[in-house]
Formats: C-alpha cells, structure tokens, sequence
C-alpha cells in the first residue's frame, strides 16, 4: 500500500467511527469527549498525512519552537525512563488494545481494579484465567457479559471526586479491597487519569503493585500549562513507583520539535519499588525498544517505536 493509499484508509477509517459516534447520540461525558477529540485528532493526522504523500519531495527541516520549560522536560525524560526491574516481562491480554506488557509479579496479586473497559476485557479474563479477581468500571456502557465470575463491573468513571457517575479512586478501591497491598491497577479513561491519579491518595496508589496506565494528550508535555499537570501526576506516582515499559500507542501519531519527539498516546507500565530484585532498578536503563512482546494497538496503522529523546543520553 503507498502512504497515499494508506492516508485515504485512515480517512476513511477514522472519519467513520467518528460520524458513527456522533450519529448514535453519545452522552457528553468526559469520557466521551475525550474519545470523539481523539477521533478527531486522528483524522486530522490522516487528512495532513495524505497532504504530505501527494506533495512533492522536498528536504525534511523540523520544525523548532522555543521550549520555555526545557530543562523540567529534560529532568521529566530522566525521571521517566524505563528500568530493568529483574523480573521477566510478559504480556497480560490480547496481542493488540487492551494487551499490556506487566513484570512477572503476579503471585500473591489480590485483585486488579480496571477503569475504562468499554467491551474490550482480554486484561481482565487472562488474569481470571490465574485466579484473580477483577474490578471493573466504566459508565459509557451499563453492563458487560456475565462470562466470568472474576469480572465485576460498575457502571461508573473514575475521577478526581466522588459524583453523579463518578467515583474516586479512593472510594472506589476502600469500597471492594480496604485491607488490599497487592493489587494491579490497569487504566484507560481517555485522559481523565490525570484527574484520576491526583485526586488519589498516596496510600490508596501504594496498594498496587503494578500500574499499567494508557495517558492520553502526552504532547501537551511540549507546552508549559500541559507540562505542569502531565509532570505532577507523574512525580506522585514516582515517589514508591518506577517505570519498567514504555509502549506508544500508535493510534495517534506523535508531536515533534527539535530533538524532542512526544507520542500523544503512550503506555507506561510501573512496578512498585519494594519489588524490585536486588536493587536493581539502579543498575540498568532500558536503552531499545520495541520489547519482544510489544504489538500495535492498532494493526491497520504503521507502527513506531519509542522516540529516541525517551533513553538515557550520555
């Protein structure tokens, strides 16, 4: 397929779930704003991509703005690289979205709490599968199928507070697991994890041992207003956890400027540090990806791999 072809099939893809959702009259929630807005966002990227294809060849000059905030981004790349965590990696779910890649720590897991399932729940049966229970929420769909007794599902969303439909983490996890230390935190909530990370507690994000969390708008890393709140979820979560895989979504496309190339759409995986095996989180960046068991989210996009600004630098 030319990447003429392939610009018209992403048109016509994206334009079609877009027009589809608009047409069945979804709710304005959050949920589904930020949804519609990344629909929207991925046909203007089809629409510039079929620009570039049709153009004539000319030299590839990046575009530079001035970053006011550049040397906060830099201590942010450094803090987020991935680290080796002595532990295997393997992939929980399917071989595409809603597929994540978790250390091999799952002995001992009491539960794992899922928000924002839609009717993709691969995560959530391969952990029945081994015997654990998972909390599933998500108010854009009123129920799921009774096909596991480990599933358990509440119509609601995540949030920063407890309302009409929305629950805090907080609440959310002291009403189905208070006495829980071991826990999996799975998240896509379509750019409401921001809200949902900072309005948690420090205790009640201590009780999970591994994190796998899809943050949306990433891009916005590039701005000062995004930075700050971008780099304050990230810092509490940080503060008892480090990263052990990064995966870009590539739904999405990423946002370049100068040496810096930021994925609107990324997955990062964290482990807890007092699992780490011999200190080794202190021996080791991560320096190539894609891992093995990466896959795309999305099989009729070009996949990419981790922007090099994302590794360690000498």
């Amino acid at each position: 397929m030319t990447s003429s072809q392939n610009a018209k099939f992403k048109i016509s893809l994206t334009a079609k779930r877009l027009f589809q959702a608009i047409r069945n009259g979804l709710p304005a929630t959050k949920r589904h704003i930020y949804a519609l807005r990344r629909e929207t966002q991925e046909l203007k990227s089809a629409v510039e991509l079929l620009g570039k294809a049709n153009a004539p060849e000319k030299a590839n000059v990046p575009k530079i703005e001035p970053i006011e905030h550049i040397d906060q981004l830099e201590g942010f790349l450094k803090a987020a690289h991935a680290v080796e965590c002595g532990l295997p990696i393997v992939r929980i779910g399917g071989p595409g979205d809603g597929g994540y890649l978790i250390p091999d720590d799952l002995c001992g897991i009491e539960a794992c709490f899922s928000p924002g399932v839609s009717n993709v729940y691969d995560f959530e049966l391969d952990l029945a599968e081994r015997n654990i229970k998972s909390f599933m929420a998500d108010a854009s769909v009123k129920s799921i199928p009774e096909i596991n007794p480990l599933l358990a599902f509440e119509s609601t969303f995540i949030g920063v507070v407890d309302e009409p439909n929305f629950k805090s983490l907080d609440t959310w996890v002291g009403m189905n697991a208070p006495e829980a230390h071991n826990l999996i935190l799975q998240m896509d909530i379509e750019g409401s994890e921001f809200d949902a990370i900072c309005g948690a507690s420090r205790s009640t994000l201590k009780k999970f041992r591994i994190m796998a969390i899809e943050f949306h708008d990433m891009e916005k890393l590039l701005t000062p207003d995004g930075f700050r709140l971008i780099n304050l979820t990230f810092k509490k979560i940080l503060n008892d956890f480090s990263v052990v895989h990064i995966h870009p979504n590539n739904c999405c496309g990423s946002v370049k400027n100068g040496i810096y190339e930021i994925p609107r759409v990324m997955e990062f995986t964290f482990l807890r540090n007092d699992r780490f095996v011999n200190d080794s989180k202190l021996l080791k960046r991560i320096t190539a990806y894609p891992h093995p068991l990466d896959a795309p989210n999305v099989p009729a996009y070009a996949d990419f791999s981790l922007p090099p600004c994302w590794y360690p630098r000498a």
